[in-house]
């Protein structure tokens, strides 16, 4: 395998009915972030990105940059599935020091 390199990655949804609606209107009101620790590989044929948080949440690109925004768009993808799967279930956050 090649290097690997952690990023953080900082997702931001935007109100256009609810958080987590696809669709994004940039002139409105922020309303929720999240971070994401991303480890990046990089091999001879490019880079592969995954979220260690996100069991099963993974993405290729040809180079650095691009990898970082197909795994962005990975992490939308898999919050959106999450949310359709929990939408009708009691669902709570908690905070757990560490």
């Amino acid at each position: 395998m090649g290097d690997e390199i952690h990023f953080f990655l900082v997702l931001t949804r935007w109100r256009t009915g609810t958080p987590w609606q696809r669709a994004f209107d940039r002139s409105a009101t922020k309303v929720k972030t999240m971070r994401y620790t991303v480890v990046l590989e990089s091999s001879g044929e490019g880079y592969a990105a995954s979220v260690p948080g996100l069991p099963g949440c993974h993405s290729p690109g040809n180079i650095e940059q691009e990898a970082l925004k197909n795994i962005s768009d990975a992490i939308y993808e898999y919050l959106e599935v999450v949310r359709e799967l929990t939408n009708h279930k009691m669902v709570r956050g908690i905070e757990v020091g560490v």
